[in-house]
């Protein structure tokens, strides 16, 4: 088979399998379907204001589930893709129409959340919601084909699942009830975040049911001036240049920080490993100039020299722009509780640990209940969000006497967390708090 042959060969599979042409609806009545979706009174009204509080409670409660559901009955699709079919066939009333609508859903949007954000009781941003605070060119991607897929489905007379899923996809709802909740508690960087997510998730669901229109070649709604044309272009292409730039600025700071994150981890890991001390838990301050690494140790205090030998190596790890500050109060750990990485925690019961173990219990019933000191919790509450964040709340219990062979005492902590605290991190905290409070042992209860 010849050259030739073969590609026409290839052409002829490729335009039968992307043929857009089978079962197209008639280009009156996609226009139709898209402009009975701009329509916003009566009963779209009603539906916008309940998946707008649904939504927000989802975020409130960290419910992606309820998140999902409130996307789908969301009517903030249909001006948002009237504006692009209204610049793609230069329907200019209907561009008016669009954005009249748009803005008063945006409007009636941003106030119901910002009316839930205000008197509910839950003020904690829980991970859904900061999710929606940090945009990037992804999301651009994302909105672009998202919005190419809904106009195309709307194409076809079998849509089936497909602007359900575009809905989803694309997520205009969870941006503006994170915007409520900006607005709600003053947090303007929340604010400015997830309305920067909504404009671009809306400049480029309208551009892909734009680009969408061209390509199936919907005809002009007004004669096709060539300098309103060149007009139209421009305005489309500064759009999307001043749309697109700040979130290629905002990925590039999220690879670095995801880069930089690495080379701690690495760091840490491999260049930490001393007999008798290991890193309790480090924190990253980028705002800092130069940006801080601060590393809680716990064990035998690290003498000058490692501490500069240390220092010294963070150039290895492309980290030599780091000021690195060491935390160590000079604790000492045994060295069986140290003989690797997941010996467990420090405070881990002695060999009669089943005897205290139901010691423990036998004065806990006996107490009946828990004698919460509450100042010394709030207190430590503070210090102990630096080490695991996410904690809603801390409960300490007086430290309980038990006797076993060699005498001990049991530390009560109770802890509420946005999420369930896996073992690593339990460890990481029940160290913390022993060394803290100089108790050898601490009984760590988790909620949820």
């Amino acid at each position: 088979m010849q050259s030739r042959d073969l590609l026409r060969v290839i052409q002829s599979f490729l335009s039968e399998r992307f043929n857009l042409g089978e079962d197209r609806l008639p280009e009156e009545e996609v226009g139709a379907l898209i402009r009975k979706g701009v329509e916003f009174r009566g009963f779209n009204v009603w539906v916008l204001v309940c998946a707008i509080i649904v939504a927000s409670i989802g975020l409130n409660v960290n419910s992606t589930a309820v998140i999902i559901g409130a996307m789908l009955i969301s009517p903030l699709m249909g001006p948002i893709m009237g504006i692009g079919l209204a610049v793609g066939i230069l329907d200019w009333p209907l561009y008016k129409k669009s954005l009249k609508n748009f803005l008063v859903m945006v409007t009636i949007s941003l106030a119901a959340s910002t009316l839930y954000f205000l008197i509910t009781p839950l003020s904690a941003a829980r991970s859904e919601l900061l999710a929606r605070t940090t945009p990037a060119i992804w999301d651009v991607g994302i909105a672009l084909f998202g919005g190419m897929a809904g106009i195309v489905a709307m194409n076809s007379r079998e849509r089936g699942n497909v602007l359900p899923g575009v809905a989803i996809a694309t997520a205009l709802m969870p941006p503006l009830c994170t915007a409520g909740y900006g607005l709600a508690t003053a947090q303007w960087t929340y604010l400015a975040g997830a309305l920067y997510l909504f404009f671009i998730n809306t400049v480029f669901i309208s551009l892909g049911t734009l680009a969408v229109t061209r390509v199936l070649r919907f005809r002009h709604v007004t004669l096709t001036d060539p300098r309103l044309l060149g007009r139209v272009r421009r305005v489309i292409w500064a759009v999307v240049l001043v749309t697109v730039l700040p979130s290629l600025f905002l990925a590039w700071n999220m690879v670095r920080a995801s880069l930089r994150e690495q080379s701690l981890e690495q760091f840490l890991t491999r260049e930490f490993q001393f007999p008798g001390t290991r890193v309790l838990a480090w924190e990253m301050d980028v705002r800092a100039r130069p940006p801080r690494l601060d590393v809680m140790l716990v064990g035998q205090p690290l003498s000058p020299e490692v501490k500069e030998l240390l220092r010294a190596r963070r150039g290895v790890y492309q980290l030599q722009e780091i000021e690195l500050v060491f935390h160590q109060e000079g604790a000492r750990l045994d060295d069986g509780l140290l003989a690797g990485r997941d010996a467990g925690p420090v405070q881990r019961l002695p060999e009669a640990g089943g005897l205290l173990e139901s010691r423990l219990r036998q004065v806990e019933t006996e107490l009946g209940f828990w004698r919460p000191d509450r100042q010394e919790s709030a207190r430590l509450l503070r210090e102990a969000r630096a080490i695991q964040p996410g904690l809603q709340d801390l409960i300490l219990a007086p430290a309980l006497r038990v006797q076993t062979e060699p005498a001990d005492t049991v530390l009560l902590a109770h802890v509420v967390s946005t999420k369930g605290l896996t073992a690593q991190e339990q460890d990481r905290l029940r160290t913390w708090l022993g060394e803290r409070l100089g108790q050898r042992t601490v009984l760590l209860r988790t909620e949820p």
